[in-house]
């Protein structure tokens, strides 16, 4: 009994020292900035570590959303490499290394799905800003299955003495509920001056671009070459010509989104770029663990109507029950193995033809991962 009592006290005297470091590494960091939401946040947190560092604040960055990178001042990013799944400990680290390399600010994504984690990502950083970028359907496994408990999961972890910078407006009496309670500030973010440009190319997103210039108003941060210079990089990243089987193919890279709506809003900016008589093929990346967005997206696919629907990933075969459950013919559903994945210009040589538009969804690991170093290549 003895020992035991010993054992515990020494414990909670490593906590509090722990605790005590932490605490003092968040006061070194003047600006703490945690970006949340469904769709977006690595973007965000690009958008506005780059804001920062144009501004010569000494910044560091972390995204989670599609490969886990980080970013010192200089801005190259660095993949980190996991052993094993993701863990909020990785918030600590670049916690603890901005604040040893004494950085000026900190832009982390939130990266918990669950939603006692993303309060404690919340508290282990006391930022100054929370933003949320929207609120829509995602991991409803973890998340819940509606609206409201959207809007719950992501607002529980709002901190308190923060100002809270949003663009959602179908959440945003919930926001400022929540905000109230724990006595933060909400700032919605609306008709924000973009100098008339028209964010017509497929994946750049408007609101982005309204958050990162907002919080800049709030910082009183300079922003007269942002706006012009990150959309141009944008638009030269955004390569969507193959050749593949002597036929030019516009691919379109949407395997990072995964809810419906930013689905459906993604088709919409690909259609008034492409041509209606283009044959459609749509890759959908499943995963065996989120079943939900599999039949979400079945009946999402069905309305598109597409040529061909080619199945990727772990969870095809319920996938596959309901596109043809929704009338897709089982002539046009494709299953494709990992290999496959892995040489798919070969695998599409009997699917796409003369002006053949190709669009990724679902999600981004595994065969996703696949499909895009071997599209790459071409």
């Amino acid at each position: 009994m003895y020992i035991a009592f010993i054992l515990l006290l020494i414990l909670i005297i490593l906590l509090g020292i722990e605790k005590f470091r932490l605490d003092r590494n968040i006061q070194k960091i003047k600006i703490r900035i945690l970006v949340n939401g469904t769709r977006g946040k690595s973007t965000v947190v690009k958008y506005i570590a780059a804001l920062l560092r144009q501004n010569e604040i000494k910044t560091f960055s972390k995204i989670t959303g599609i490969v886990p990178t980080f970013a010192g001042p200089d801005g190259q990013p660095q993949i980190i490499k996991r052993r094993g799944g993701a863990r909020v400990i990785e918030q600590l680290k670049m916690i603890s290394e901005a604040a040893r390399l004494n950085a000026d600010a900190i832009v982390l994504e939130c990266m918990s799905i669950n939603p006692e984690l993303q309060k404690l990502e919340s508290r282990l950083l006391k930022p100054h800003f929370y933003i949320i970028t929207n609120i829509r359907e995602d991991h409803l496994e973890d998340m819940g299955k509606t609206p409201a408990e959207w809007a719950q999961s992501i607002c529980s972890a709002i901190p308190e003495d923060t100002k809270v910078l949003t663009t959602e407006t179908k959440h945003l009496e919930t926001i400022k509920m929540y905000a109230e309670e724990i006595r933060s500030n909400v700032i919605h973010i609306d008709k924000i001056d973009l100098m008339e440009i028209a964010f017509d190319q497929p994946g750049i997103i408007k609101e982005n671009f309204e958050i990162a210039l907002a919080l800049a108003k709030e910082l009183k941060l300079k922003t007269s070459e942002f706006l012009e210079e990150t959309l141009k990089q944008e638009e030269q990243s955004a390569d969507h010509q193959r050749t593949i089987n002597n036929c030019n193919v516009n691919f379109y890279n949407g395997f990072a989104i995964n809810d419906v709506y930013s689905a459906e809003v993604y088709l919409k900016q690909i259609n008034k770029k492409t041509s209606s008589n283009n044959k459609l093929v749509i890759i959908f990346n499943s995963r065996a663990d989120r079943p939900m967005r599999s039949l979400r997206f079945a009946e999402m696919i069905s309305k598109t109507k597409p040529d061909k629907c080619i199945l990727t990933g772990d969870h095809q075969q319920a996938t596959k029950r309901k596109l043809l459950k929704l009338g897709i013919k089982k002539e046009n559903v494709i299953r494709w193995s990992t290999k496959q994945s892995k040489m798919v210009s070969e695998s599409l040589k009997k699917v796409v033809d003369a002006d053949t538009t190709l669009i990724g969804f679902g999600n981004i690991k595994g065969d996703g991962f696949e499909i895009l170093n071997s599209l790459n290549k071409n």
